[in-house]
């Protein structure tokens, strides 16, 4: 996320867009954004370099491995160890909730754009919906559920940041502007994406295509794999639109 997130670009066309006062203040705001979630993940990557290779603290929490980074990285301003690492501990808390309560919201928002449902029904499915989701890999996976989603997660953030700089390639056409400089980035993404998705259904289409040991594949396997497939088949679908959109009917889509 510290470099592209496709998440990102949800919450500021489908959020942030509609609480600036003004459209200059986007600028400020999107690109200072961008520039703290870098910070956070040039800090992340200094929490692992700064261990050495046979570190207790490797075998530590996670959370603690994460604290103990930021507190040292802190401690070179003078602040003091165990404030700075009370401090990051509550951060880090605080980031992951507020993260969460923004991705179940941004669901209900979503869910209900598509299926045009703004009535209380379509608020109470849109909330079943995002739960759905979660408690299906929850139930489904023999253990951390959250481990058997994260590749699938990662792949489809990194795809929808594809698909977000597609949609504004698409916007710098029709008005007349160079668009390479989101193109370019937008093909990168794409295709290591897209390679990442397939490989995450390689397994789930060996298991169909019975060419793998055992019946029925593992409920990972599924999972990861059903999700991979259809990740690939949306986007290869609005791949498709982009590209009638532009070269067959370009006059009427301006």
């Amino acid at each position: 996320c510290g470099a592209c997130s496709g998440f990102h670009g949800i919450v500021s066309s489908g959020t942030t867009a509609k609480q600036v006062k003004k459209e200059r203040d986007c600028v400020p705001i999107t690109y200072g954004a961008m520039l703290l979630e870098g910070l956070v993940a040039v800090l992340a990557i200094i929490t692992v370099i700064i261990l050495p290779k046979n570190s207790p603290l490797l075998k530590a929490d996670p959370n603690l491995i994460y604290a103990g980074g930021i507190a040292k990285s802190l401690a070179l301003f003078n602040i003091p160890y165990q404030i700075a690492f009370t401090f990051a501990l509550l951060a880090f808390s605080t980031f992951v909730y507020d993260t969460l309560d923004v991705c179940t919201r941004l669901a209900r928002y979503i869910f209900q754009e598509l299926t045009g449902w703004h009535s209380k029904k379509g608020s109470l499915c849109a909330g079943v919906a995002s739960v759905l989701v979660p408690f299906i890999f929850l139930m489904a996976s023999k253990e951390k559920a959250y481990l058997a989603a994260w590749p699938a997660f990662g792949a489809s953030n990194q795809l929808l940041a594809s698909i977000i700089l597609l949609a504004v390639s698409v916007w710098l056409i029709h008005l007349g502007k160079r668009p390479w400089y989101t193109i370019l980035p937008m093909i990168f993404m794409f295709a290591v994406t897209s390679w990442s998705l397939v490989i995450l259904s390689i397994p789930f289409v060996k298991s169909l295509a019975g060419l793998t040991t055992g019946f029925f594949p593992s409920a990972d396997t599924v999972l990861l794999g059903g999700c991979g497939v259809l990740l690939l088949a949306l986007s290869l679908m609005l791949i498709v639109e982009t590209v009638r959109v532009l070269f067959f009917f370009r006059t009427k889509a301006a």
